[in-house]
C-alpha cells in the first residue's frame, strides 16, 4: 500500500501538468471560438500550440515604456508572410514572431486598425506615439492560426491581404494552404483583423514573349500564344482593372467586407516591369480609383522612406518586410531608423541613423566613417537618409575623404524619389546645381572648378530655401552658383552620390553630415 501511495504522489506533478495543459487548450479553443471548426487540428500542430497559443495565454505582456512624444508623426507598417514552425529561409518562425511582438509591446508600440491608419495619413486623426500597422500577405492559414492568439493577448490589430481567387475556390479542402470563406468570416468577426485585397488571380508569373520568358502577371504585357503577340495597352488596362475590381467585389460578396485597401503582389506596381514601361502609371491610376490605399514594400516605394506621414501618397503606402533572421532587437532598431528626423541633424557615423542605399554598396564602418562604393562592375553608388522626407528649408554640409581625380560627387536635397530631387554636383572640371523633376534633368547653374583645387576637396555644402538652391565648395562663388527649383520640389530629404567612369572605382567615404534649418 505504501509503495502504491508513493507512486501516486510521485505522479501528481505529471497529472497537474496534463490537467493545466488541457485546461489551457480548452480555454484557447473556447475563447478563440475555433472549436466549431473541424479543420483546427489539421491546421494547428501540437508544436504550433506550444509555440504560439500557450505562451500567449499564460504570459502577460510587461507594461509599455512611456513614449517620447505624445503623438505619432509617422506610422511604420510591418509586412509578414507565413509564421512557421521550421525555418525555410523566407518566412518568420513562430517563436521569433512571438518574441518580436512582445518586444514591441514592452517598448510601447501598439498595432492599430486600418481605419486608424487611413484617418491618420489623411490628417483626420491623431494617433499615439508607437502606433504601427501589422500586415500579412496572401491569406495563408499559417499567417492566421499562429498569429491570432498572440495579437489577442497583446491587444494588437492586424490586416490580412487575401488572394480572393484562392480563398473562394469551390471545393476547398480543410487542409488547403489558403484560408477559406468560414475562416475569413471568423477573422472578420473577431474584431482583431481587417481584410484587404491582394488580387483575384494575378499573384504569379506569366509568359511575356514567344520564347517563354517570365514576368509578374500584374505588371507586364502577357504573351497571347493564340494570337502570336503581346497584349495591347487597352487589353492590359482592362485586365488589371478587372482584377482590382474583382478582388474587392469577391470580398464584398463572399464575406461582407468592403475592402478599402490593396497590396500589390510582390510589391510591384509597375516599377519592376520587363516589357511595359507604362505599367506603373496604369496600375497606380487604377488602384487610386478603386481603393483608398495600396501597399508596397519599402524597397520598391521609390522614396526609400520606410514610414508613412499625414499627406503621404496612400497609393504607395510603404511597408517594412520582416526577414527571418531579424531578432527582436533588430526589429526595434529598424522601427526607429525611419522615424521622422528633426533639425538640426548631425551624423558622425558612430551609430546607425537610417541611411539607405538606392544603388551600389553602403558600408557602415563603425569608425566614424560611412563608405559609399560602386559594385565591382558598376560605376556609381547612392544613398539617402530615411526619415528626412518632411524637411523643407535647410543647409546641408558633408565632409568626406578626398576622392580620386576622375570621381564625381553630388549632394542631394529635397529628395522625393529617383525622379525628383535637387543636387549640388562636383565634377573634375565643374561645379553645378541641377534638378531632376518629371524624369527630366536640368542644370540650374554652373561654374568652372579651378584646377588648383582638384583632388583635395574635403567638403561640400548646399542650401535650399523656398525654391532657391545654392551650392558651395572650395573656391567657388556661392552667390553665383544658385538656381531656382521647380515648385514641386518644396520638401524632401538628403542624400549623396558618387560615380567614376572606371568600373568599381567610385568610392565616397563620408566622415560627417550636418544639416541646419535655413
Amino acid at each position: 500500500m505504501k509503495a502504491v501511495l508513493s507512486r501516486f504522489l510521485s505522479r501528481i506533478p505529471v497529472f497537474r501538468t496534463v490537467l493545466l495543459a488541457g485546461f489551457a487548450l480548452l480555454q484557447i479553443l473556447g475563447v478563440q471560438g475555433y472549436l466549431k471548426y473541424e479543420n483546427l487540428i489539421a491546421n494547428v500542430s501540437f508544436s504550433t500550440l506550444k509555440e504560439a497559443y500557450l505562451p500567449a495565454l499564460t504570459r502577460a505582456p510587461q507594461a509599455p515604456q512611456e513614449a517620447t512624444f505624445a503623438e505619432a508623426s509617422a506610422i511604420p507598417v510591418l509586412l509578414y508572410h507565413g509564421i512557421i514552425e521550421r525555418p525555410d529561409g523566407y518566412n518568420v518562425l513562430i517563436k521569433d514572431f512571438r518574441e518580436q511582438m512582445f518586444a514591441l509591446k514592452r517598448a510601447g508600440y501598439q498595432a492599430v486598425s486600418m481605419d486608424d491608419y487611413l484617418a491618420f495619413c489623411q490628417g483626420e486623426r491623431k494617433l499615439p506615439a508607437g502606433s504601427f500597422l501589422l500586415t500579412f500577405d496572401d491569406g495563408r492559414k499559417d499567417s492566421y492560426y499562429p498569429v491570432d492568439p498572440i495579437i489577442k493577448a497583446l491587444g494588437f490589430h492586424a490586416t490580412m491581404f487575401v488572394i480572393t481567387g484562392q480563398s473562394f475556390r469551390d471545393g476547398m479542402d480543410p487542409r488547403d494552404y489558403y484560408l477559406d470563406r468560414k475562416e475569413l468570416i471568423t477573422m472578420r468577426d473577431s474584431g482583431r483583423w481587417d481584410i484587404g485585397a491582394h488580387t483575384r488571380d494575378f499573384h504569379g508569373l506569366t509568359d511575356i514573349d514567344a520564347a517563354g520568358a517570365k514576368g509578374h502577371l500584374f505588371s507586364n504585357f502577357r504573351w497571347l500564344p493564340a494570337m502570336n503577340r503581346l497584349e495591347t495597352q487597352p487589353e492590359f488596362q482592362a485586365r488589371v482593372e478587372a482584377d482590382l475590381r474583382g478582388a474587392r467585389e469577391d470580398l464584398r460578396r463572399e464575406i461582407g467586407v468592403d475592402a478599402a485597401t490593396f497590396a500589390f503582389p510582390f510589391g510591384d506596381y509597375g516599377q519592376d516591369t520587363i516589357n511595359h514601361p507604362g505599367a506603373s502609371q496604369t496600375l497606380l491610376a487604377a488602384s487610386r480609383t478603386i481603393y483608398a490605399a495600396s501597399f508596397v514594400q519599402d524597397r520598391t516605394a521609390g522614396t526609400k522612406a520606410t514610414q508613412n506621414r499625414p499627406g503621404s501618397d496612400l497609393a504607395l503606402s510603404r511597408r517594412m518586410e520582416v526577414y527571418p533572421d531579424w531578432t527582436p532587437e533588430n526589429l526595434l532598431k529598424m522601427m526607429t531608423l525611419g522615424t521622422p528626423k528633426w533639425l538640426p541633424f548631425r551624423d558622425s557615423f558612430g551609430d546607425l541613423q537610417g541611411w539607405q542605399s538606392t544603388y551600389g554598396r553602403l558600408e557602415y564602418r563603425g569608425d566614424s566613417r560611412m563608405r559609399l562604393a560602386a559594385p565591382v562592375t558598376g560605376t556609381s553608388a547612392s544613398t539617402v537618409l530615411d526619415g528626412a522626407d518632411g524637411w523643407t528649408d535647410y543647409t546641408y554640409r558633408v565632409e568626406f575623404e578626398p576622392t580620386a581625380v576622375l570621381t564625381n560627387v553630388a549632394l542631394v536635397a529635397r529628395y522625393q524619389g529617383e525622379s525628383s530631387y535637387v543636387a549640388c554636383v562636383l565634377t573634375p572640371a565643374r561645379v553645378r546645381v541641377e534638378q531632376r523633376f518629371g524624369n527630366r534633368t536640368s542644370v540650374l547653374s554652373e561654374v568652372k572648378f579651378p584646377k588648383s583645387a582638384r583632388g583635395g576637396v574635403r567638403a561640400l555644402t548646399m542650401s535650399v530655401t523656398g525654391n532657391r538652391v545654392q551650392c558651395g565648395g572650395p573656391r567657388t562663388a556661392q552667390a553665383r552658383l544658385a538656381g531656382n527649383a521647380s515648385a514641386g520640389l518644396a520638401t524632401g530629404g538628403i542624400g549623396a552620390r558618387v560615380w567614376n567612369p572606371a568600373a568599381g572605382a567610385a568610392i565616397l567615404t563620408m566622415t560627417s553630415v550636418d544639416v541646419a534649418a535655413a
